[in-house]
């Protein structure tokens, strides 16, 4: 069984997950505590570890996890893609592991990576296996929280998806700005990518992923679990070299 430490900037994510990249337990917390790791390496007899934080070196924040083996992903470790970015320095841990999940629920094809959260990515992957960048903007919370901070009346809202585009109510407006504003956001990139790549597969993960819901085209998924998949590939591939 492999260990996978998924640190994001709101909840870290522990799974097992086994080399079929089938999750046999997963948790979470909003931080990561040593006797947590400690019992899991113990009850499922974890014979790799591998994690990924946007917070920072992840064996910087929780030197512990040395111990366990565990790799530090970045872009210099060993992947199953490659990378096409200018500064692969600065690419986050967690873009690169989705980019490798969404190759193992689609390979060979042209794959936008959505990843809804703190920030929303927008990520495409070449059907050759290639990350090639792509946009990060404001994440829902992010964009109720500016509205609200950076103004004198504007009150904090709940995003808002709806059909309807009038809000009665400052509050509704805001909802609605921000939840339809992503809607739209979405979609705009899902067309544009769609006329300049041919059969485009769009996975959607993250967070705050539930704020949109995607109609019935079998080229859209969701997936919760894709930076874990993404993981725990790296993983395997590195044991095995």
């Amino acid at each position: 069984m492999n260990l996978i430490v998924d640190i994001g900037n709101t909840m870290c994510k522990l799974f097992v997950m086994n080399h079929n990249n089938q999750v046999v337990h997963c948790q979470s917390d909003s931080n990561l505590q040593q006797n947590e790791v400690e019992a899991l390496v113990t009850n499922y007899d974890i014979q790799g570890a591998i994690a990924c934080s946007t917070r920072g070196k992840t064996t910087e924040l929780f030197p512990w996890l040395v111990k366990y083996g565990c790799i530090d992903l970045c872009s210099d470790t060993q992947l199953p893609i490659t990378i096409n970015y200018n500064t692969p320095q600065t690419l986050g841990a967690d873009r690169i592991a989705a980019a490798v999940g969404a190759t193992c629920l689609f390979p060979k094809s042209n794959i936008l990576v959505i990843d809804i959260g703190t920030a929303i990515t927008f990520d495409f992957v070449s059907k050759d296996g290639c990350f090639n960048g792509g946009t990060i903007s404001p994440g829902p919370q992010m964009r109720a929280k500016a509205l609200n901070q950076f103004t004198k009346k504007l009150p904090h809202a709940n995003p808002i998806v709806d059909e309807k585009l009038l809000g009665k109510t400052t509050l509704e407006a805001i909802g609605l700005g921000i939840g339809n504003g992503i809607k739209f956001e979405i979609e705009g990139y899902i067309s544009r990518y769609s006329s300049d790549y041919e059969q485009l597969k769009v996975i959607i993960t993250g967070g705050e992923a539930d704020l949109y819901q995607p109609n019935n085209s079998t080229s859209i998924v969701k997936n919760s679990q894709l930076v874990a998949i993404g993981l725990n590939s790296i993983l395997m591939l590195n044991k095995k070299n």
